[in-house]
């Protein structure tokens, strides 16, 4: 859970320090310590919301591969803290629970309605369509391993493949009705693999991008951060250099000494 909201949260863009509830602070744009929960830097453009994933930091790598600022902070973090990010876009990671579980992870359904693009991958998928009014079901086999699926060419976060792709699928729950406003836009035989809202700019897919077994995995995540979500490729390796800076300066008193090693795997 993310804890330490701050009072102030939409007075921000000063340059000043301001202390928030519990122990958050805000610098500027740039830090927000939350009680041990690590930091938010508030000028990250998509925000990866874990829902329990396996690779949720293998799809914040990917992102950042892309030249694009991203973040993990959990499914359940506040809306007001997701404004506060200012964040451009949002990624709802997979999860080892299905929707429907007492126990499956809680979230602001205002996510929503903040009129920025959203890609759901497998669990997120399913959470998307269930906040839409769809359904999802336990089917009778799982699908685990690499599928080729066929998928609709003319939407926007398949512009550039072909009418087929292999990709990694791991689930046993799947979509049977179809959110309102939503259209399916690939399968796995009779299977849902992937739904869109072209208008809303909220997509999903069951199967995972991130992963080198998803064949086409990279362009589908440059569709969404650049032909959905218009994003430029502007984050760079100095970027994340002065953002950890940053984030030392912040975090450690200033008569302590912090040792860095540089690993250099090429030399090892």
């Amino acid at each position: 859970m993310v804890s330490g909201v701050f009072e102030e949260e939409m007075e921000i863009g000063s340059s000043n320090t301001r202390k928030g509830s519990g122990n958050s602070e805000e610098t500027g744009r740039r830090v927000v310590d939350m009680e041990g929960n690590g930091a938010l830097v508030l000028d990250a453009e998509v925000l990866i919301l874990d829902a329990g994933a396996q690779y949720g930091k293998l799809i914040d790598r990917r992102v950042r591969e892309l030249s694009v600022h991203s973040e993990v902070l959990p499914l359940s973090t506040p809306i007001s803290m997701v404004q506060l990010s200012g964040a451009k876009a949002l990624i709802i990671s997979g999860g080892p629970n299905s929707v429907y579980a007492t126990d499956a992870p809680s979230y602001d359904p205002a996510l929503f309605k903040l009129g920025i693009p959203i890609l759901g991958i497998c669990y997120g998928m399913q959470m998307i369509n269930k906040e839409f009014g769809g359904s999802v079901v336990k089917k009778e086999t799982r699908e685990d391993g690499q599928y080729f699926v066929d998928i609709e060419p003319r939407s926007p976060i398949f512009k550039g493949l072909g009418k087929r792709t292999e990709v990694l699928l791991t689930h046993g729950d799947s979509l049977e009705k179809i959110a309102s406003g939503f259209s399916v836009v690939a399968s796995s035989g009779n299977i849902v693999a992937a739904i869109s809202n072209e208008e809303a700019r909220i997509y999903g897919v069951q199967f995972h991008p991130e992963v080198d077994l998803t064949a086409d995995g990279t362009q589908i995540l440059r569709n969404f951060l650049f032909e959905v979500a218009n994003l430029a490729p502007s984050f760079t390796l100095r970027s994340r250099e002065a953002q950890c800076i940053e984030y030392i300066r912040t975090s450690v008193p200033s008569n302590n000494i912090v040792l860095i090693e540089v690993f250099n795997k090429e030399t090892h």
